[in-house]
């Protein structure tokens, strides 16, 4: 249920309720004569307030994925409040709505509690405009697939993450955190951070997770009701906007302090070639932003796509480690699998005949099938983001006899797409990489390799069409090099004995991961130990030349 209808019993409230109704008669009304195609299929609802009583807020994946099977469609809607849902449940639809017909479908369901309440101006929530290609270009422009400038920085975050660990081997949530935080604040503003600990990764870190609560389609009252932003601060039932204002607060704190920390920092030790300091110099050579006003623009998208690499790397790479690793933890059998293939690979012995081992790099990927088909698994068993982040049509549209409405909401279900038994088996709901490998096809080759036949996961988790995430190959870079190290090190292991699936045989998440807007494991007991002498000699180097 959403809680906008408690929000509007306040005594005060009550009296907004009239022209409440007769704005969303007359969507409702629009809705009914637009189009001769009906909406897709989905519960039916109350006039005017539509289906604002079964709307999920928590668990909403398997819930609009039933949907779809209850209805036998590819595509569902609801409508709350005069708003429009469509949930697309198929992979091919979503190739056929949001990257074959774009034009349509690349905006987004504008946040007004995230974006114009809480301040976090990221262009990843931001409509399709001129605005958004400017700023997505700047990212772009600088964090290119084939330019490498993450390398470094993630060698190094990871190769103190391992030692930090070693150190103390039961914190690896808050450590994990600070390891993705330390490598965006070195990307975005060039900063060194500091050990275990650092104010401005923590403060962003909150933030994320405040705004992220806020992007469920619907939880907030203010994106259904646009309007109440403008009702003063102190009238019963405006307790969202005292709230989004002291995010707010902290939003300007971290975009002002991390510009003014790097400004203070530029050219002194320690302080890395970053976003910032790149885009900054672009922009003094650059003669048509030399005047105060567009060079004041150009300015405030720099720092937008600044505080935008921190704060989205935060929340999703974090949460893709910590996902991985919980499966790993409560899947010892796939755990022991995979350092089996580490140690084959990257143990030798030294002019003495002593084994030595030691750590993974990038260019050991393709020699290391089965690490990358359990971490293609987490992906698909448990995706960061279940239901995507919605997008936004621009204009009416038909499709499969159904009409979608300018201005729907339409959310992919990620979980649902990753969840199909067609693609991925009828086992879909267990941890099982070995539906990503199968043995080498290659005339006297022995061993496995990835399947290609098989969907990788990656194709969905990072969006589609014209918003894909940007910074897609740096989340999977990193994630690629935290597994690696971390399993050549470290043994680790749950005290749980069940083998946990994300979705539960009663089709709600399971308790033990966050049933919101972000799917990450709730904290669990494990501790990290080093598995051999010949990690400790690893680490033991490692610590003297980090």
């Amino acid at each position: 249920m959403l809680p906008i209808l408690s929000d509007l019993q306040a005594p005060a409230t009550l009296l907004l309720v009239p022209a409440v109704l007769c704005i969303l008669y007359s969507k409702w009304q629009y809705r009914k004569r637009s189009s001769g195609c009906p909406l897709p299929p989905g519960p039916r609802g109350w006039p005017i307030i539509g289906n604002a009583l079964d709307i999920p807020l928590e668990s909403m994946a398997p819930a609009y994925a039933r949907w779809a099977k209850h209805y036998g469609s590819d595509i569902v809607s609801a409508n709350a409040l005069g708003t429009t849902l469509v949930v697309i449940d198929k992979y091919d639809t979503a190739i056929e709505l949001l990257e074959k017909r774009a034009t349509k479908y690349s905006s987004r369901a504008k946040s007004v509690m995230a974006v114009d309440l809480m301040g976090y101006d990221s262009f990843i929530l931001g409509p399709y405009s001129d605005e958004w290609k400017a700023q997505r270009k700047l990212f772009v422009r600088y964090f290119r697939p084939n330019g490498g400038v993450h390398i470094a920085q993630e060698y190094e975050v990871v190769h103190r993450l391992l030692l930090d660990l070693n150190d103390v081997p039961g914190e690896v949530y808050g450590l994990v955190r600070h390891m993705v935080g330390s490598l965006a604040i070195s990307l975005a503003y060039g900063l060194p951070v500091q050990r275990r600990r650092d104010e401005l990764v923590e403060l962003i870190d909150s933030i994320a997770r405040m705004v992220g609560e806020q992007l469920v389609p619907g939880k907030a009252i203010v994106d259904v009701l646009p309007w109440l932003r403008h009702i003063p601060d102190w009238m019963p039932g405006m307790g969202f906007k005292r709230f989004a204002k002291s995010v707010r607060w902290m939003a300007t704190k971290f975009r002002m302090e991390g510009y003014e920390r790097a400004l203070k920092a530029f050219g002194t030790e320690g302080v890395r070639p970053s976003f910032l300091s790149d885009a900054l110099a672009s922009l003094d050579n650059v003669d048509a932003v030399k005047d105060s006003e567009a060079r004041h623009k150009a300015l405030g998208d720099i720092l937008n796509v600044a505080s935008t690499v921190f704060g989205a790397a935060s929340d999703t790479t974090t949460d893709a480690i910590l996902i991985f690793l919980f499966a790993l933890a409560t899947h010892p059998d796939v755990r022991k699998r995979v350092q089996n293939e580490l140690d084959t690979f990257l143990t030798d012995r030294n002019e003495f005949g002593k084994r030595t081992l030691r750590l993974p790099t990038f260019e050991d990927q393709d020699n290391l099938p089965f690490l990358m088909a359990a971490i293609m698994e987490s992906q698909r068993w448990a995706p960061v983001a279940p239901t995507g982040v919605p997008h936004s049509t621009t204009e009416d549209d038909v499709y499969g006899g159904y009409f979608i409405p300018k201005g729907s909401v339409v959310i992919p279900n990620h979980w649902s797409m990753l969840n199909d038994e067609g693609e991925y088996g009828a086992d879909a709901l267990d941890f099982n990489p070995d539906r990503f490998v199968r043995p080498k096809s290659g005339e006297g080759e022995h061993g496995i390799e990835i399947n290609p036949d098989i969907r990788n996961p990656s194709t969905i988790t990072f969006g589609f069409g014209r918003r894909v995430c940007p910074g897609s190959h740096i989340a999977q870079s990193s994630l690629w090099l935290a597994a690696a190290c971390l399993l050549t090190v470290f043994d680790f292991e749950a005290p749980h004995t069940e083998r946990p699936r994300y979705v539960t045989s009663e089709g709600k998440v399971n308790p033990r991961f966050d049933a919101g807007f972000l799917c990450v494991p709730k904290e669990f007991k494990c501790e990290f130990k080093v598995r051999s002498e010949e990690a400790k000699v690893l680490l033991a180097e490692l610590g003297m030349s980090v």
